[in-house]
């Protein structure tokens, strides 16, 4: 994943010094040429669906003459070839590796030490039923979906973006806690994680008297470099 990058010509260099070639828009967002030079491999099918999004709106912000090669490799442009997108940081984090080993340290520095299952099943952007309308089509999308039997854990990732907040007055994060206890399971055996960038910690911090129970996971790069305590 990039981390320290600086924009310079239509092209930044990966964490191993490896050049990245792509375009920028006239705000100064960089989108890669190559979705997949910004993401850790191996490439599964969760993000590589996120990839067959077209965002056709967003390709008119660039130069039109770098259209051809943004839409090159896909045969349209898509959100994941964008520097701003928490798709490829979602995936290089938890998409691509192997849960053993770091998963319940993460959780037991977040939530405290308590018997927890060794094995989980992680699901990315996997979408419920609206609990206002039932409907599906436009229910809450979450990033990723931690569980194991009577187990759950949701993360919300944030990377250039704040907290949204439905047109009803409920936040992301409070769909998000209302998933994790869906089928009524207890609160010591959910949670809520956001994860974000450091200069979003002031937005999450906010959150706290919405939601008591999140935990800030704040990085800098791919992988996890420090965690705030319970706010």
């Amino acid at each position: 994943m990039i981390a320290g990058t600086t924009i310079v010509a239509s092209t930044i260099h990966s964490f191993d010094g490896t050049p990245i070639e792509g375009a920028v828009t006239s705000s100064g967002v960089f989108a890669a040429f190559d979705w997949k030079c910004l993401t850790l491999p191996p490439i599964g099918g969760p993000i590589i669906r996120k990839s067959c999004a077209r965002a056709d709106t967003r390709l008119r912000g660039f130069p039109q003459r770098d259209h051809k090669k943004l839409t090159e490799m896909l045969g349209h442009y898509s959100d994941v070839q964008s520097l701003s997108s928490e798709d490829t940081v979602t995936w290089s984090v938890f998409g691509c590796a192997n849960e053993e080993g770091w998963l319940n340290d993460m959780l037991a520095e977040m939530f405290g030490p308590v018997q927890r299952p060794e094995r989980w099943d992680i699901a990315l952007w996997s979408r419920i039923r609206h609990p206002d309308t039932g409907q599906m089509k436009h229910g809450p999308e979450s990033d990723v979906v931690i569980e194991s039997g009577a187990w759950r854990y949701v993360v919300e990732a944030k990377w250039t973006s704040d907290i949204s907040v439905h047109k009803n007055g409920q936040t992301q994060i409070e769909m998000r806690a209302y998933q994790a206890q869906l089928n009524d399971l207890p609160p010591e055996k959910s949670g809520v994680i956001v994860v974000a960038p450091p200069q979003r910690a002031t937005a999450a911090q906010s959150l706290k008297a919405a939601v008591s129970d999140v935990i800030l996971h704040r990085w800098e790069t791919a992988m996890a470099s420090s965690i705030l305590p319970r706010i």
